[in-house]
């Protein structure tokens, strides 16, 4: 009994996810049978054993017998304990199985996605309850990494989905991004309270430029080759067009620079970089490093490009000596200086300016961590807009080292992507994403309030996006445009219009100037019944407008359309009192071997001082 007591204290964060207790589970547990009967005597006969000084003199082989009895013993209890909650199904944590009333008249499809009672769950993530029969509409792993669309106005549903399939992940231990542009505390504490109630809460990481005190730290200078780093870099420039010439000499000279820093094996920042484009000495002395770093690079050919580059910069002053035309360098560097600085100090320079970052998105993936991104889009829109484009641009690079590895070392359960009200932060960067990153087995699924939050980026991103989605759930919508593009989403079938027609009449008539009685009466009547077929929408435009809280309907594959009602995950107040306020710990990994820093920061003073 002492080994299922030790399980029920281990196992209390993932008892408390449920509506009953891990005591409930074991009173209603019936132990019984050979194996309950043998498992403890084999625990009793090896605590005896192990505690009862008369039986150490014993021969070792039967010491070592007893100790393995006793702990197949408490392995067989252990796992007797553990069957109610293994069996427990996550819908019925969160909402009633049963057919709520709607005000929709449609009728889901048959689908093979169906869990019914008594079923073993299947191997993916549950999206909801089928409005028609009650049922667990399932979306498998095969479907899930082909990426998924959540539409409708703000209200009705769409983070409610995001957050049951975050819950889900956690649970069965696999890793998930959850980004959001609402920066919402309340987000984020009920994804901390997931986090607890799974065992999870070691894997949880955030990053939050808004607010540094509740954010783990990010680098996008840290991973990735020179060119990666240089194109997540010049995110901070908008492409307008008539900016390109000074872009593209913006971006060589940058690539140039990086790369004989990552030859000379330096880490650095964006404050690095923008004290060494406004200070002459600082300029210098990054010459100085490299000349030094030559000899033992291995790729001295970035260093020597560098170096030259250096070289066009020098001048002669009046006295001969060889000085920087710091105007030169500031007309190539200027506007990506400019730009720089809001992420190399304030907020974003807390949480951005560290040589050994917590957060490391191939890490993240690999090692199935939770990364909640909260990005200040209220606050601070510019800046949040250009620090999401940064990220999806590391985590491009992630993905392609994780599309790299071999298949046994892929994420398994997939990595899930959920990127909330996505319309704040997209880019056109991410257009190939979903046409590529399947074989990674990442699950990219984005949620936006109506489709021209992708238009407005570009007609190309939102086909591409729109396209290499399989499954979408379309929520309650606030446009008839958003409406009728829903409706054509979801498709349309061949329809039977009937008409039916009734007609009658009656008649009276006499002669006026004839003696005799003649008179006439006559009624008729006559109904006409009629049909014709005609291709008309599935849903129809205003059956989508009547679509109530929580309900969507959910499309996958073009053809199979459902209507799901999706359950709320609401856990205990015992747990979230057990749980707590979330409290962020920066990490402090180890210098790696080999690997120096920049420290331009550090200098800053003495760099003024010889400036002056």
């Amino acid at each position: 009994m002492l080994c299922i007591l030790g399980f029920s204290i281990c196992n209390d964060g993932m008892a408390l996810r449920e509506k009953t207790t891990i005591t409930e589970h074991l009173f209603r547990l019936k132990f019984g049978g050979k194996g309950d009967a043998l498992s403890v005597l084999g625990l009793g006969v090896g605590l005896v054993a192990m505690s009862n000084p008369l039986f150490w003199a014993a021969p070792t082989w039967a010491l070592s017998l007893a100790g393995g009895a006793g702990m197949l013993g408490a392995w067989w209890l252990s796992e007797r304990a553990a069957e109610p909650i293994k069996e427990s199904s996550l819908a019925d944590l969160s909402t009633v199985r049963q057919v709520a009333p709607t005000a929709l008249s449609f009728h889901s499809d048959e689908v093979p996605l169906l869990r019914r009672p008594g079923e073993p769950k299947p191997k993916g993530i549950m999206l909801g309850i089928v409005q028609d029969t009650g049922e667990e509409f399932w979306l498998p792993d095969a479907f899930l990494i082909r990426h998924g669309w959540i539409l409708g106005q703000s209200g009705y549903g769409k983070t409610v989905v995001m957050m049951l399939m975050l819950y889900q992940q956690m649970m069965r231990g696999g890793g998930a991004m959850f980004m959001d542009a609402k920066m919402s505390a309340a987000d984020l504490l009920t994804i901390h309270y997931m986090a607890f109630a799974t065992g999870r809460a070691q894997d949880l990481y955030v990053l939050n430029p808004g607010n540094p005190a509740m954010s783990n730290t990010w680098n996008p200078c840290a991973d990735g080759l020179s060119l990666e780093k240089a194109s997540r870099i010049m995110a901070v420039i908008e492409d307008t067009g008539n900016n390109a010439f000074y872009r593209g000499e913006a971006f060589r000279a940058l690539l140039v620079l990086l790369s004989a820093l990552d030859a000379s094996g330096y880490r650095y920042t964006f404050s690095d970089l923008c004290i060494m484009f406004q200070s002459e000495k600082a300029f210098a002395f990054v010459e100085t490093s490299l000349h030094q770093s030559l000899a033992a690079a291995k790729d001295k050919k970035a260093i020597f490009a560098a170096l030259t580059f250096f070289s066009a910069f020098k001048t002669k002053d009046k006295e001969g000596n060889s000085v920087y035309n710091m105007d030169k360098v500031k007309n190539t560097f200027s506007a990506l200086a400019s730009k720089m600085q809001a992420f190399a100090s304030g907020y974003f320079g807390e949480v951005m300016n560290t040589y050994y970052p917590d957060v490391r998105l191939f890490e993240i993936i690999r090692r199935k961590k939770i990364l909640v991104v909260q990005l200040p889009t209220m606050g601070m829109d510019e800046a949040a807009v250009i620090f999401g484009h940064m990220f999806v641009a590391d985590l491009r690079t992630a993905l392609a080292a994780t599309q790299a590895l071999p298949d046994d070392e892929k994420p398994d359960p997939p990595f899930l992507f959920l990127g909330d009200e996505a319309g704040s932060y997209i880019a056109e960067s991410w257009n190939r994403i979903p046409e590529q990153v399947r074989s990674a087995r990442f699950a990219f699924w984005l949620a936006t309030q109506t489709p021209a939050n992708f238009e407005a980026i570009s007609p190309e991103l939102k086909e591409m996006v729109t396209g290499n989605t399989y499954t979408k759930l379309f929520f309650n919508l606030g446009t008839p445009d958003a409406l009728e593009e829903a409706a054509e989403f979801i498709g349309k079938e061949m329809q039977t219009l009937k008409s039916l027609s009734q007609t009658s009449s009656s008649s009276v008539n006499a002669q006026f100037l004839k003696v005799g009685p003649d008179f006439g009466q006559g009624q008729s009547g006559g109904e006409s019944f009629g049909e014709r077929e005609q291709e008309g929408y599935r849903v129809a435009p205003d059956h989508l407008r009547e679509l109530g809280l929580g309900e969507c309907i959910v499309t996958y594959g073009g053809s199979t359309v459902c209507h799901l009602r999706v359950p709320m995950v609401q856990l205990s107040d015992e747990l979230k009192a057990a749980a707590g306020q979330p409290v962020i710990k920066r990490r402090l990994p180890p210098n790696p071997h080999g690997q120096r820093v920049l420290g331009l920061q550090d200098k800053l003073e003495a760099f003024l001082d010889m400036d002056r």
